[in-house]
């Protein structure tokens, strides 16, 4: 049997209202400080995007990594003025509430917690078309794919979220669809139980 990740508590991470446009769109990426989770495509995407005068902010909470593809902030030196640097917390919940779209351009991945609880909040996801982050988003309704290594392509998917802001809502309301028909931690738990025959 396959189950979707761990699943999430959808009575802990409830939809939250999206904040006002009119200041820009904010874009958040919660992840470990290392290549695999795609930290620096994030980045040159954020350079490029700024580059061309879009008016949006691009938030990253990077927690400590002891991967071998681990990185240091100083590494993301060259990027300061286009990123916003957020302390880690224990919580996530505000940090996502307070974002328009959450970005998570992993390389590779399992099924990874904060996609599943940014659409269980209401938030698009726009995260790779790998195993695991592709089986949480369905194209332009929810979030949108991209390649994995390329900063081009999630430059490319945030340009077009930035040209249609009108239909965040939309996505927004299909995330929070989605968690509670497939990730719901209730259902993933009593998978898990039917099959170990523990029910």
């Amino acid at each position: 049997m396959v189950v979707p990740g761990a699943g999430v508590d959808l009575t802990r991470f409830k939809p939250a209202p999206l904040p006002p446009i009119e200041a820009g769109l904010v874009f958040l990426m919660i992840a470990p400080l290392d290549q695999r989770h795609g930290v620096l495509e994030y980045a040159e995407a954020a350079r490029q995007i700024r580059s061309h005068g879009r008016r949006a902010r691009f938030q990253l909470v990077a927690t400590p990594s002891q991967s071998v593809d681990a990185m240091s902030l100083a590494q993301l030196a060259p990027y300061a003025s286009d990123l916003e640097f957020l302390d880690p917390s224990d919580d996530v919940r505000p940090l996502l509430a307070a974002c328009h779209v959450y970005v998570y351009p992993s390389r590779a991945e399992g099924m990874p917690r904060t996609v599943l609880e940014a659409l269980a909040m209401g938030r698009p996801v726009i995260t790779t078309d790998t195993p695991g982050c592709r089986e949480a988003i369905d194209e332009r309704v929810n979030g949108c794919l991209v390649p994995p290594h390329d900063a081009g392509a999630l430059t490319l998917a945030i340009e077009s979220i930035l040209k249609r802001p009108d239909l965040i809502p939309s996505q927004a309301r299909a995330g929070r669809l989605k968690a509670e028909r497939r990730f719901d931690v209730r259902d993933v738990n009593r998978s898990l139980f039917e099959a170990l025959g523990m029910t």
